[in-house]
């Protein structure tokens, strides 16, 4: 079979007829040099096989990572850390309210518009029209209620948007997720939740000096590194601290049933940032 080809800033990715992907720096001429070479066949066996999907396109993430698309309107990026394909669009939330904004051309009211991800996501979603009703209607009476695939629909958005390094995304379904939770309502068990997220974007109170995410980490470090464990003060490219502060509590803020979160987790960040600061001082 043919090969696909597309290049981006300087750099020109491949998928050849043996299912590899290739990347090559191109730079000044004369010192061109591979900088991986990895296989796209685990993409093109396993539930959707057979037959497969058509690969339809390949190229590079705004951060370099490759990402492969295919006809359904599945997309993956390639997580060199993990050496493995993380899907970040697909069709699996017909019933999300966010699906339909989704649609929308950029600049129209959908969230995350003009982004990395929102691209993907408006791709699949054309896929899912064109393939028929079945598409949008998966899961039958056994799917989960709209607000519940809602939910779920946001972590997915977010998980997204974090494999593929966008943090302006990041920020608006945060926002949007935020906004959801609040909506669940005042009692304790529903904000279980927006207390873990806050928790988690805090980090902790100790001062002590937290680990810099070193390039192409992830958040979770895996088994035997020395970091494992510890906190990352960075998600997506944004401090969490401050996601926290412009993003989450405003967010409370603006729900009645969530308002009395503010107060204590703005507490609890005034006294992280101080704490930190002294540390970093010495």
């Amino acid at each position: 079979s043919g090969g696909i080809v597309s290049a981006r800033g300087g750099r020109l990715v491949a998928v050849c007829g043996d299912c590899s992907l290739i990347v090559w720096e191109l730079g000044v001429p004369g010192e061109e040099r591979q900088t991986m070479r990895e296989s796209v066949a685990p993409l093109l066996i396993g539930p959707r096989a057979p037959p497969a999907p058509a690969m339809v396109g390949v190229r590079l993430s705004v951060s370099g990572a490759p990402i492969a698309q295919f006809a359904d309107g599945h997309a993956y990026v390639f997580q060199h850390r993990l050496k493995a394909w993380a899907r970040v669009a697909d069709h699996s939330f017909p019933r999300s309210e966010f699906t339909t904004r989704l649609r929308l051309p950029p600049g129209a009211g959908g969230g995350g518009t003009g982004g990395e991800l929102h691209a993907l996501q408006v791709a699949a979603a054309r896929a899912a029209v064109g393939m028929g009703p079945s598409a949008l209607l998966q899961g039958g009476a056994n799917a989960p209620a709209p607000r519940k695939e809602t939910g779920r629909h946001l972590e997915c958005l977010l998980a997204s948007a974090e494999i593929l390094g966008s943090k302006n995304e990041y920020r608006t379904w945060l926002r949007a997720y935020v906004r959801h939770l609040a909506a669940e309502g005042a009692d304790e068990q529903a904000q279980v939740p927006l207390r873990e997220l806050c928790v988690s974007l805090l980090g902790p109170l100790s001062g002590a000096v937290v680990v810099l995410p070193v390039e192409g980490s992830e958040e979770i470090d895996g088994e035997g590194d020395t970091n494992a464990g510890r906190w990352v003060p960075t998600i997506a490219g944004a401090e969490k601290r401050t996601l926290l502060r412009e993003v989450v509590l405003p967010a409370l803020a603006a729900n009645r049933a969530t308002q009395r979160l503010v107060p204590e987790f703005d507490e609890m960040l005034a006294v992280a940032e101080h704490r930190a600061a002294a540390a970093n001082a010495k």
